[in-house]
Formats: structure tokens, sequence, C-alpha cells
């Protein structure tokens, strides 16, 4: 997909994304070249040029192998009239007068090519080798090489030099002759170089671990996920933890266990570990936000106060069980008396309470869970606890009677239970690999407990058929928000937002309808005090600021955002911090209204339009809150700039 930003306005070139012969892995972008006015792409399959004057695309050619399957294009250069484009097996050229089909065009043999680069007129070309890299410069239907790495690097030309990136940075010059190196920068800190580009005289460098560097020593930090390789997200209190996966790199660099923290404002800071594993679960203590409890795939239960590691609890020093000592701790939750509870792969008993006073306490009912594998589980308002078992079912336990049993779902509810949620009613609603499902206190009771998987109203075609709830939807996760409507995130299909009754569509965010970047959902977090909705998917988080938070007792921490609303905004107004149901009124400085609307819990959204349908002017607005019972009220004031 291609966005052209021309004069604060976006342009949307979708017909790639859009071509139906073509398969979405076929579809991708990876480089531009311009040459005076048309603007080459080099795509997975092949390439394709845009007229900069109209923005009509004007020439493709479809890169095929001998079997016709596409040969994808990395890179793509432009050098005295020819085009030259990067493959997997080496250069292609052609003069860009006489384009035509692949046949056409001339090869230089040359496996595993990763980037182009021009430099004084000449062609360079960086290859992999194994877990190297070379440098070679182009001539004619020939190349030379020019330097040789013992490590695979990423390759930029900037001002005359060729600069090498990764562990290292190398500058060379033409002739591959080393002109500076650098392992460490001006700080001290260790280099992982990404990517490098000048501005104004300076280098800016993006690095994996210390964020923007200038000239090789000035840390310019910006706001960013540590990765977007993620375990798990938890939003309580006033923060949200994103619990990251690390890899080998990661590792190498000290970086073995990492939470990226985003407090309420949207700033970021992380917490890092060498001593912990990958970090699965986090229980944030309700009386002191600096005191956690933390899981890993093996560590055990890690205790941290003020982010210092202060114990590790293990077979040794609890009654943490499991074979040769390998604790995988999947969930932590604390309670309301200030319990946490433990799902584990226990050989006994799968839940544990860790009680406030330090004492251990089983739950001996978890029996029934003993060799399944959990995820997740959730305490429910009536003293459940309920957890669904990978592939096979929803263990349940009545916690005041100790009763335990295990619900196995048929193929008309979903073979797989992915995530379950207790709604504002006390339903409990569940994600399977086939639509949703619910279940009741009642039906806990019922001799077969059995889930019901609801019917919905479909009109097809002027004809009223009724099928299940998201048919054939892999649902992976769902939360409640606090207007009891329900958020369901799809493998394929991207996010769902249904009514509280879950009988309506109150919104659905996909790429095609161009809402969201991806449709692959893993899971979903609600954080409540700020209504801000949180989906994990395959290119990192995705933060949805919704329409619904959780409600206030008074309006004191009652706020607009934005406030200014500048020219170049188009999208809702918020107003945060209100009471249940507010009464919301939105009216100039002489009291005529333009707006009125009621707050979804805590929040109350203004699509920033008048009563019919125009923008308001530049000048100053009132934002009139009163609650339910017309005894509270505020106002806040909104300064609208056109």
């Amino acid at each position: 997909n291609i966005d052209i930003f021309i004069n604060n306005r976006i342009i949307n070139l979708s017909s790639i994304k859009n071509n139906f012969t073509l398969l979405d892995s076929e579809k991708k972008i990876n480089a531009f070249a311009q040459d005076d006015n048309t603007l080459w792409l080099a795509t997975n399959y092949g390439l394709s040029s845009i007229s900069l004057s109209t923005l009509n695309f004007d020439n493709t050619v479809y890169f095929r192998d001998s079997l016709e399957k596409f040969i994808p294009v990395k890179d793509i250069k432009i050098k005295d009239g020819k085009i030259y484009a990067l493959t997997s097996t080496g250069i292609y050229y052609i003069e860009k007068d006489l384009i035509g089909p692949l046949t056409q065009w001339h090869l230089i043999n040359l496996s595993n090519g990763q980037k182009l680069g021009l430099l004084d007129n000449e062609l360079y070309v960086l290859t992999y080798q194994n877990q190297s890299c070379a440098v070679f410069k182009v001539l004619d239907s020939s190349f030379i090489q020019i330097t040789y790495q013992p490590d695979q690097y990423k390759m930029r030309i900037i001002d005359g030099k060729i600069y090498l990136l990764g562990k290292k940075i190398l500058i060379l010059d033409a002739n591959g002759n080393v002109l500076n190196s650098y392992e460490n920068y001006l700080s001290g800190d260790k280099i992982y170089a990404n990517d490098i580009t000048e501005l104004d005289g300076s280098l800016y460098i993006a690095d994996r671990y210390n964020s923007l560097i200038r000239d090789f020593g000035q840390k310019i930090s910006v706001a960013s996920l540590f990765s977007d390789q993620i375990n798990a997200i938890k939003a309580t209190g006033q923060n949200v933890y994103v619990l990251h996966k690390t890899d080998d790199i990661d590792r190498e660099y000290g970086y073995n266990a990492v939470i990226s923290i985003i407090n309420e404002k949207g700033d970021i800071e992380y917490f890092t570990s060498n001593s912990i594993n990958q970090i699965l679960a986090i229980a944030v203590d309700p009386q002191d936000p600096e005191h956690w409890f933390v899981s890993s795939d093996s560590t055990g239960l890690v205790e941290i106060q003020d982010r210092q590691i202060v114990k590790i609890y293990s077979g040794q020093n609890s009654p943490l069980s499991a074979n040769n000592n390998n604790i995988k701790i999947t969930y932590l939750q604390y309670d309301q008396q200030g319990r946490l509870w433990i799902l584990y792969n226990s050989n006994t008993y799968p839940v544990i309470i860790l009680n406030p006073d330090g004492t251990w306490q089983e739950v001996e009912a978890s029996a029934v869970g003993v060799g399944k594998t959990f995820s997740s589980f959730i305490l429910t308002s009536q003293g459940y606890l309920y957890a669904p078992v990978k592939s096979s079912g929803l263990m349940a336990i009545n916690l005041s009677t100790h009763e335990a049993r295990v619900f196995y779902p048929s193929q008309r509810i979903g073979s797989s239970i992915n995530d379950i949620v207790e709604d504002k009613d006390g339903t409990l609603w569940f994600a399977t690999s086939d639509g949703l499902g619910y279940l009741t206190v009642q039906d806990f009771n019922s001799p077969d407990f059995k889930a019901i998987r609801p019917l919905v109203q479909v009109t097809l075609n002027d004809t009223t058929i009724y099928a299940y709830l998201l048919d054939n939807a892999n649902c992976s996760s769902i939360v409640v928000d606090d207007g009891n409507r329900k958020w369901v995130g799809m493998s394929y299909f991207g996010i769902v937002l249904l009514s509280p009754d879950c009988l309506s569509e109150e919104g659905h965010y996909n790429v095609n309808n161009g809402t969201i970047p991806t449709d692959a959902i893993y899971d979903i977090e609600y954080h409540s005090q700020t209504g801000v909705v949180y989906f994990i998917t395959d290119q990192g988080v995705i933060a949805f600021r919704n329409d619904a938070s959780q409600s206030k007792d008074d309006f004191a921490s009652a706020r607009v955002f934005p406030n200014p609303v500048r020219p170049y905004y188009d999208g809702p107004i918020t107003i945060t911090g209100l009471k249940q149901n507010t009464l919301v009124k939105i009216t100039d400085l002489q009291g005529n209204l333009l707006f009125e609307t009621r707050s979804n819990g805590g929040t109350a959204v203004w699509n920033g339009l008048s009563l019919d349908g125009s923008k308001p002017h530049s000048g100053v607005y009132l934002i009139i809150c009163t609650d339910e019972l017309g005894r509270d009220k505020c106002v806040r004031k909104l300064l609208i700039v056109r």
C-alpha cells in the first residue's frame, strides 16, 4: 500500500494492495527509486512505475523464473539511463527507454545480494555469505570485491562514503579502505545500528538498543516499545506493562528479560534484567505499584520491589513444584483480598495462592487440571475460577464448595477456547477457534455443563437468516470495556466491537477498511483508567483510544483531548474522567448548542461537527458536563484553530 504526502494531504494509491491476482506475500514493496518524474517500485512480483504528475501506474514488469514463480526484486537503482534490479540470483539491467519483458533484460550473476548503492556514479552491491558479508563494485557486466567482513551488516551510502551497520559501524571509501570504525558510541554504549541518515550536516543513527544517536555521541530518546516481539500485555493501575520476547542478540547485549512500561501520559520506560528468562506474566500489587511479581518460562516466581529483584521462589524455598524443577508460570493475578493467584505447570495442583503474610495455599480442586496446558484464568464476581485448557476445553472451580469440572467443547462450540472474560452482567464470554460462546453461573451446575453459542440475525439478498455469532472465525481474544461492549480479536479478520448483548456490531477494524495495518490479532488488553484498548498483532502493539472508560466518582480529573484542536486534526474529540452516564453538551460562548451526548462509562466522544454537520469556526467552546442526577456539574474549555 502506498501513501503520498503532498502539502499536508495524504493521497492513497491502493492498486497493488487491491490486486486480486496477486497473493499478499507477492505485493510487498521493498524499495523506491525516483527518476525525473517517475517513481519506480521494487516489489515481490517485479517492478512497477508511477507517474508523479498523474499519480497513475505506467509500467509493470513481472519477474518470473523458469517455473513461472515470481522473483522478488530487493532493490532498484537507476544509473546512466539504465535500470538495475537486484534479486537473490543477481542483478538484472536494461536501458530504461527499452524496458520490456524480463527475457529482454541482461543478468549479472550474483548470489545473496541484499542492497544496491550509488557512489561517484558507480554501482555497489552488498551480499551475504553464511554469517559474513561482502561489498562488490559493479563494472559493466562483471564486479570486483572491495571488502569482506566476518559479520552481517546493512549498507548505506552517504556523502561519498560507504557505511556498514551492525554490531559496529565501519566507514569505507569507494575502494573499500576503512576510514573509521566504531565498536561503541562516544557515550560508551554498545552499538547495534540498523540505519543511518544525514540531515543538516549531522549523522543520525537508528540503534536497536539506544534509540536515536546523533554524530556517534548524543542520545536522543524516542518513546517506543523495546521491540514488537511480545509475550503478553497487562493494564493495571496507572500503567500498561508490555512483556517482550527476547532473542539471542538481546541476551548477548544483556537483555534476558524486558518490560516496556507505558504511563497514563503515553511516556515509556523499560525494566530490564539479565537474570530472568522470558517473562510470561506480571501482577502488580494494588497497594504498591512498585511491588511486582513476574514469572518466566523456567525461573519460577520473581518478586520485584522498586525495580530490584528481592526474591526468587523456586522448588527449594516454596511449595512450587514441577518436573525437573522447571517451573513455568503462565499467569498471575491479585484478588480483592490482596492474595496472589498463580497458574503453572504443577504435577500436583496447577493453582496455588501466595497470601499477603507470605504463607502459601494450594487449591486442591485444581488437581483436575494436572497434565493440561493453561494460558490464563479469571476469578469471577460469583466466586468461581475459570481457566481455558489448551485445545481441550475449560477448567472451572467453585471456590466456595471446591467442586471442580472440566468442560470439553463440542465442534459446534469451537474445538479450542482461546480466551475468557466476565462481563458487567456476570455472564462469561469466551473466544474459541469457531466464534463466541457464553456460560452463566447456572450452567456450572447443569449435568452436561454445555456452553451456549448465540445466533444472530443476518440479511443476505433480502432474505433473513440466522447464523452463529462470528461463525468460522478463529477468535483469539476478548475483552469487555466499561460500556459492557465486547472487543473480539481474530487471527485473520481484525477486530470486531460488539454491543453489550453481542447481537449487533458497533465497529469492525481491519486492513480492508484502512483502520489497522494488519488483520492478525493475538491478544487484546483494555485499560479502564484511560479507556485505551491495546491490540497485540504480528507487527507490534496498536493503541486505540476507545469511547468508553472507567467512570469516576466526581469530575476532578475531567479533561478534553486534543486541546487545542489544530487545523490538521480531523479525528474525534474525547472527554474523559466523567461520571457514569454523564450528560455532555458542547456550546459556543453565546450558548448555542453544537452537540449533545452521554458518556460511555467515564468517556464521551464528539466527532467535531455541529448538529448541522458543519465544522465549527475557530474559537473557544464550552464542554458542559452534568451527572445523571443533575447534582454535579463541570465546565471545560476547548480551543479550535482552523
